[in-house]
């Protein structure tokens, strides 16, 4: 298999997982605790679920960095 496939392969994947954690974080987890008037209340009812979202969150962050150094080798040339 080629190299530069294998990098596209690994980016895409990358893509993916971010965008799927990002979405979970924000629609599923995050998103039913700070909406409305009482989140102060909802969030320390909701401690798991915050949990949760915020390391779904930092999991797409580092999928993201992953994208930039995946396709380093690529677009440097």
């Amino acid at each position: 298999m080629n190299s530069n496939r294998k990098t596209a392969i690994v980016a895409g994947i990358l893509f993916i997982f971010a965008t799927v954690a990002a979405l979970l974080s924000n629609i599923a987890f995050l998103k039913p605790v700070l909406d409305g008037a009482d989140y102060l209340g909802r969030i320390f009812a909701g401690e798991n679920q915050i949990l949760i979202g915020s390391l779904l969150h930092i999991i797409a962050s580092f999928a993201c960095a992953g994208i930039a150094i995946a396709l380093y080798p690529v677009l440097r040339k």
